[in-house]
C-alpha cells in the first residue's frame, strides 16, 4: 500500500507515460527507417526495438559505451527503465544508442551491397563456365566467389 501511495504522490505513472512517449519518439526519430531496424513498439516505459537480425552486436557496442540493454526473442531489444527515468536519461540513452545503430545500419548496408555485388558477379558468369567449374572444379573465379559467400551471409 505504501508503494502505491508513493507512486501516486510522486506522479510516477504520469512520468512513465510522458517520458515513455518522449523516449519512443526519440527512438523512432533516430532509428526508424535505418536498415536492420524493423519496429519500435510499446507503451510508457516498456518499449521494444525489433531488429532483422540477432541483437548481440548492438548490445555489445552499447555496453562498451555504458548503456546496458536487455534482449528478448533474440531480435528484440527490451527497454524497461525505472519509473523515475527523466528527460536527461532519455537524452543520454539516445546519445549512446543512435551512433551504435547508425554504425550497425551502415555495416548492414555494406553487407547488402557486397552480397548484391557477389550475386551480380555470379550471374554475369557464363553458364557453361559455371557448369564446367562444378564438374571440374577448375574455375578459380567461381571458386573464390563461392568461398566469400559464407563470410557475407553466415
Amino acid at each position: 500500500v505504501e508503494t502505491l501511495r508513493i507512486m501516486e504522490e510522486d506522479g510516477l505513472l504520469e512520468n512513465a507515460t510522458r517520458i515513455g512517449a518522449l523516449l519512443k519518439a526519440g527512438l523512432q526519430r533516430e532509428l526508424g527507417g535505418l536498415k536492420g531496424f524493423k519496429e519500435i513498439r510499446g507503451d510508457g516505459l516498456m518499449l521494444g526495438i525489433e531488429l532483422d537480425r540477432p541483437c548481440g552486436e548492438l548490445l555489445g557496442q552499447a555496453a562498451e559505451r555504458g548503456l546496458l540493454l536487455s534482449v528478448t526473442a533474440d531480435k528484440v531489444i527490451r527497454l524497461v527503465p525505472p519509473l523515475i527515468f527523466g528527460e536527461a536519461e532519455v537524452e543520454e540513452t539516445l546519445r549512446i544508442l543512435a551512433p551504435v545503430a547508425l554504425t550497425l545500419a551502415a555495416v548492414g548496408l555494406l553487407e547488402s551491397l557486397l552480397t548484391a555485388q557477389i550475386v551480380d558477379d555470379m550471374t554475369d558468369t557464363p553458364s557453361s563456365t559455371v557448369s564446367s567449374s562444378y564438374a571440374n572444379d577448375t574455375s578459380s573465379s567461381v571458386t573464390s566467389k563461392r568461398s566469400i559467400l559464407p563470410c557475407v551471409w553466415g
